[in-house]
């Protein structure tokens, strides 16, 4: 029997897995897919993240590959409108640090690796959690067409806003869905705006528009940012 089984296999999943058996505990994750995204998707990590990330051990390897920013700029019309400095908000981090997700997770991964080589289980699917008795939990889970049965002592959700968990637990959950649409994506970067993180207020239709700079792991690369882009308010016609 396990002391944890966390269901999800992202940032927050592993880094629990890995607080937990730097204390020694027996844990196991559960993650559905079969092999890691190769996908930038969330890129700020903020200094209260990487302080609990170095109680891992894993945060310098974070700080070492990210872009610093250490400043947000807002701009209108090529003037700048103010600036706002981060060098207050830590004072071992006063950044936040870029990195694509698929870096820090695998960051985390080999943390978790090192201190648990059978930890991480790819390609489970939750498919039932049970109450054996008071202190045990039984979780039913399929992989590669074949049922897995774990029992455990607690069980977490870190398997995001569409949540296994939380629907076989019947655990509602609030989502907003917000009206205004945004085009988000990573592109060259010419701007000359070094390491500030930009937001361009102007007028017309494409109104508002952010960038953040991004690491791409290699030194000699071509410096690439995150774009979200406000577009014009589409008709249903």
């Amino acid at each position: 029997m396990r002391d944890v089984v966390i269901v999800g296999g992202g940032p927050v999943g592993m880094f629990l897995a890995a607080l937990l058996a730097e204390r020694g505990l027996d844990v196991a994750v559960w993650e559905k897919r079969v092999s890691p995204s190769a996908l930038s998707r969330a890129i700020g990590v903020h200094p209260p993240a990487l302080e609990a990330f170095s109680r891992v051990g894993v945060a310098d390897d974070v700080v070492g590959e990210a872009v610093h920013i250490s400043r947000g700029v807002a701009k209108s019309a090529g003037r700048t409108l103010g600036a706002v400095s981060f060098a207050g908000v830590s004072a071992e981090f006063p950044f936040v640090a870029s990195l694509p997700q698929h870096r820090t997770e695998a960051i985390i991964s080999a943390r978790l690796e090192a201190l648990n080589p059978q930890a991480l289980q790819r390609g489970v699917e939750l498919r039932g959690i049970d109450d054996v008795d008071p202190g045990h939990v039984r979780l039913h889970g399929r992989s590669g067409g074949h049922d897995v049965f774990e029992l455990a002592r607690f069980v977490v959700g870190a398997d995001g806003a569409r949540s296994a968990v939380r629907s076989l637990l019947r655990i509602p959950a609030t989502l907003k869905i917000y009206d205004d649409p945004f085009v988000m994506g990573d592109f060259r970067d010419d701007t000359g705006d070094a390491d500030d993180a930009v937001i361009h207020l102007e007028a017309g239709e494409w109104s508002s528009r952010s960038r953040c700079p991004v690491a791409c792991g290699v030194s000699s690369c071509t410096p690439v940012s995150r774009w979200c882009v406000r577009p014009p308010t589409c008709s249903p016609n």
